[in-house]
């Protein structure tokens, strides 16, 4: 969650404010925009390192924990 929020302030506003500003400044601070997608695969490869590894046998049972919804 945090990951996207960072590539909206950083990466997806800024490209929308593009359309507004000078050459000048976008040949000056065009770079900028890669610091909030650096952010970003930084934070995602965290999180991925943080999934809990589980044993097959064991995950299996105890990470299906959906409720039983058949009404009839």
């Amino acid at each position: 969650m945090t990951s996207m929020l960072v590539y909206l302030g950083f990466t997806y506003f800024f490209n929308i404010l593009v359309n507004h500003v000078d050459n000048e400044v976008i040949k000056n601070y065009y770079h900028y925009s890669y610091i909030g997608d650096i952010i970003k695969n930084v934070l995602f490869a965290v999180a991925l390192l943080q999934i809990p590894r589980r044993t097959t046998a064991e995950g299996h049972t105890r990470s299906f924990n959906a409720p039983n919804l058949d009404l009839i």
